[in-house]
C-alpha cells in the first residue's frame, strides 16, 4: 500500500508541532534525527508528577516577543534560505520533505492566526528571491513541483485563496 505522500506500507505519520518543523529540515538532505522524546526513560519528573501527558507538557503561553505570526515568518523565512541554496538534484526529495512536514502542521494555534487574518504565509515562499534559480517558477518540471507542494501545504493548513503578501 502506498500513502498520500508515495511512501510504501507506512505507517500514519504523527502530527507535527510549528516548533518542531525546522527540526525536521534544517539538516536536509540528511534525514530527520530521532524524536529525543521515544528514547528518553521516563523517571517521573516534571510534567508526569501531575499524571500529564507529554504532549500536554508543552506550554500554550509563548515567550516575550514570540508572536503567532512571528514564529510561522521565522520558519517561513528559514525554509527560504535553506532552500535557495539546495542543489537540483536534491529538489524533489526536498519538495516531498517540505510538503510532508507542513501538511502534519495544520491546527496550530500559529497556523489559526493566519486563518483569522485572512493570510497565507506560504505566498512569501512563492517569491523569486525565495526560490532557488532552477526552480524560478512554473515554468520548468522543478517549479511546477514546488508550487505543487505549497498549494497541498496551503490546502491542508487551510490557508489556500488566502490574501498574499505581495502587493
Amino acid at each position: 500500500m502506498i500513502d498520500e505522500h508515495g511512501r510504501v506500507g507506512a505507517t500514519p505519520l504523527a502530527p507535527v508541532a510549528l516548533d518542531e518543523v525546522w527540526s525536521l529540515l534544517s539538516d536536509f538532505p540528511n534525514p530527520p534525527a530521532d524524536d529525543a522524546d521515544e528514547t528518553e526513560v521516563d523517571d517521573g519528573s516534571e510534567g508526569d508528577r501531575n499524571g500529564s501527558s507529554g504532549a500536554s507538557r508543552r506550554s500554550t503561553a509563548l515567550p516575550a516577543g514570540e508572536y503567532p505570526i512571528r514564529q510561522v515568518m521565522g520558519l517561513i523565512e528559514r525554509i527560504a534560505a535553506r532552500q535557495t541554496d539546495l542543489h537540483p538534484a536534491d529538489w524533489t526529495a526536498w519538495c516531498v520533505r517540505l510538503g510532508q512536514t507542513l501538511e502534519l502542521v495544520g491546527a496550530d494555534a500559529e497556523v489559526e492566526a493566519f486563518r483569522a487574518l485572512g493570510l497565507d504565509p506560504f505566498s512569501a515562499l512563492r517569491a523569486e528571491p525565495f526560490r532557488p534559480d532552477f526552480a524560478r517558477d512554473a515554468a520548468s518540471p522543478e517549479g511546477q513541483l514546488y508550487e505543487d507542494t505549497l498549494a497541498r501545504v496551503a490546502t491542508a493548513w487551510q490557508v489556500a485563496g488566502l490574501a498574499t503578501f505581495e502587493a
